[in-house]
C-alpha cells in the first residue's frame, strides 16, 4: 500500500499551521480523481476535534441527514432542522474548541442542490466568518470546484483563506515508493504517472507487461474503465473529447492536424473542447520556451494515464477484447519509442531539481528542436539539453553536442550576453567523466538518486 507521508509534508505542514490560528479557515482541496486527497485529509484530522462527511450523489435531504449521523461524535444535531445553514449556525454556536468540519466530494452536493453553492456563501459570510471553524470542502471534479469555488464567478470565490491542489508525486518520489530500478520506474511511470492509488497497482515484482495485462487489459481490474470514469465526472458528453484526446495521444499536436483527425473544419468548432481539456488538466498547450505567442504552441497530453490510455488502449480495444496476447505484443513492439516523451519529462524535472532554473521547456522552430531549455535570468545562463531514451557512446555524445551548438545559435534569448551550457541525458552515457571535464552536463540513469 502506498500511504507513506513522506511525501505530501509540505501539504500537512500547510494545513497544520492554518490549524494553529484561531480564527475562520476556509480551505477548499482539489485536484484529479485517485491523487490522495482523502488520504491527505484523513492524515490531518486524526487526533483532531473534527467532523468529516464523504458526499454522495442523492438527494440534499438525504444528504443532511447522514451529515447529522456523521456529526454524531462532536455535536447532537438530530433535534435541528434539515438545513445546512441551520446546521452550521448551531455547530457554530455551540462548538467552543477549534473544530474541522470537512464535506469531502462536495460537488455531489451541488450536482443535488445548484444553488447550494450559494447557501455555503451565505454560511460563511453569516455565520462562520467570525468563528474558529476550519472548513474544508474537498473535490475530484475540477471543473465543477472551479465553477462553484475557485472561478473569478464562483459564488464561494474569495472566502478562501488557503487552497491545495494536490498535484501527482514527483519522479524522485515515484522511485522511492515503488523501489524498483530506475529504468523500470520509468516504465511504470509511462502508465501511471504520479497518481498514488495506479503506482499501487504496480508495485508487484512482476514483469511489466504481464501488469498491464492483469491490471489494466483485463476487463475485471479496477483501471480498464478509469479513463472513462474520469471524463463522466468532468463531461456529460465525452465522445468529442475522446477523439480530440486520442488525436493529440497518437502525436497529431497542432490544431490543423487535431481538427483533421476529428473531421472538423472550423476551429471555432474544437476550441470550447480544447478549453475544457485544458482546464481540468488532461491536456496542456506548450509553447517554445522563447515564444510570448501562444497560437505557435502545440497540444500535449499533461495526465500521463491519460496519454498511455489513448496512445494504446482506445485505438486497440477490439485487440485487446479477442487477442490481448497480440495487443501485448504491438505495446512491446512501439512502448520503447513512447518512453522517449516520458523520458523528456522526467529529464526536466531532474534538471530543475539540479539547476534550479527560473525557466525550463522545449524549443522548435522551423524543423529545428531542442528537447529541454533551461534558463536562469538572474545569472543570464541557459543549457541546452538532448534527451536520447538509448545507450550512447563518448562520439555519439560530442556528435548531439554539436548538433546542439548549432541549434541554439537560432535560439533568441539574450544572444549577445548569455552564458551557454551543452548537455546530454541517456540512459546510460560512455565517458561520462572526461564528457564533463569538458564543460558538458551529461546524466544518465545512474545519476538519478
Amino acid at each position: 500500500m502506498i500511504t507513506d507521508f513522506k511525501n505530501r509534508e509540505e501539504e500537512l505542514k500547510t494545513l497544520n499551521q492554518e490549524y494553529k490560528k484561531t480564527t475562520f479557515s476556509f480551505y477548499p482541496i482539489y485536484g484529479r480523481r485517485r491523487i490522495g486527497k482523502t488520504e491527505l485529509i484523513k492524515q490531518f484530522i486524526k487526533n483532531k476535534p473534527h467532523i468529516y462527511y464523504l458526499a454522495t450523489e442523492g438527494t440534499e435531504k438525504e444528504n443532511i441527514t447522514n451529515f447529522k449521523k456523521a456529526a454524531e461524535n462532536i455535536i447532537n444535531l438530530s433535534m435541528i432542522k434539515d438545513d445546512f445553514e441551520e446546521i452550521f449556525k448551531y455547530v457554530k454556536n455551540t462548538l467552543k474548541k477549534r473544530t474541522i468540519i470537512v464535506i469531502d466530494e462536495f460537488p455531489f452536493l451541488t450536482k443535488a442542490n445548484k444553488a447550494i453553492s450559494s447557501k455555503f456563501q451565505r454560511i460563511i459570510d453569516l455565520h462562520l466568518k467570525k468563528s474558529n471553524i476550519f472548513l474544508i470542502l474537498c473535490g475530484s471534479s475540477v471543473s465543477m470546484m472551479y465553477k462553484n469555488i475557485l472561478g473569478y464567478k464562483a459564488p464561494l470565490y474569495g472566502r478562501r483563506t488557503g487552497q491545495i491542489e494536490l498535484k501527482p508525486f514527483t519522479f524522485k518520489n515515484i522511485k522511492k515508493i515503488l523501489n524498483k530500478p530506475t529504468e523500470e520506474c520509468i516504465k511504470i511511470y509511462g502508465i501511471c504517472g504520479g497518481i498514488p492509488f495506479y503506482l499501487k497497482e504496480f508495485t508487484e515484482k512482476k514483469d511489466i507487461y504481464k501488469l498491464i495485462n492483469e491490471k489494466i487489459f483485463s476487463n475485471t481490474s479496477i483501471l480498464n474503465k478509469e479513463v472513462i470514469f474520469l471524463l463522466r465526472e468532468e463531461i456529460d458528453e465525452i465522445s468529442r473529447y475522446a477523439s480530440i484526446t486520442t488525436a493529440v495521444a497518437l502525436g497529431y499536436t497542432k490544431l490543423g492536424e487535431i481538427m483533421n483527425y476529428c473531421g472538423l473544419k472550423e476551429k471555432l468548432n474544437i476550441a470550447p473542447y480544447l478549453n475544457v481539456l485544458e482546464r481540468i488538466g488532461i491536456i496542456e498547450k506548450e509553447t517554445p520556451i522563447t515564444s510570448k505567442k501562444r497560437a505557435k504552441g502545440i497540444y500535449k497530453i499533461k495526465d500521463q494515464f491519460f496519454r498511455f490510455y489513448f496512445h494504446y488502449i482506445r485505438p486497440n480495444e477490439s485487440i485487446i477484447e479477442n487477442d490481448k496476447q497480440t495487443a501485448l505484443k504491438i505495446l512491446k513492439k512501439d512502448y520503447n519509442s513512447f518512453l522517449g516523451n516520458v523520458f523528456e519529462r522526467i529529464s526536466k524535472e531532474f534538471i530543475i531539481a539540479k539547476h534550479k532554473p527560473t525557466k525550463i521547456g522545449s524549443w522548435w522552430h522551423k524543423g529545428k528542436e531542442i528537447d529541454i531549455v533551461a534558463i536562469n535570468e538572474i545569472k543570464k545562463q541557459i543549457i541546452f539539453l538532448e534527451c536520447k531514451w538509448k545507450k550512447i557512446n563518448y562520439n555519439q555524445t560530442l556528435k548531439i553536442i554539436k548538433d546542439l551548438k548549432e541549434k541554439a545559435k537560432h535560439v533568441k534569448w539574450l544572444n549577445k550576453s548569455r552564458k551557454e551550457k551543452y548537455g546530454v541525458i541517456a540512459k546510460t552515457i560512455e565517458k561520462k567523466n572526461e564528457l564533463r571535464k569538458k564543460g558538458f552536463h551529461v546524466y544518465d540513469l545512474n545519476d538519478w538518486k
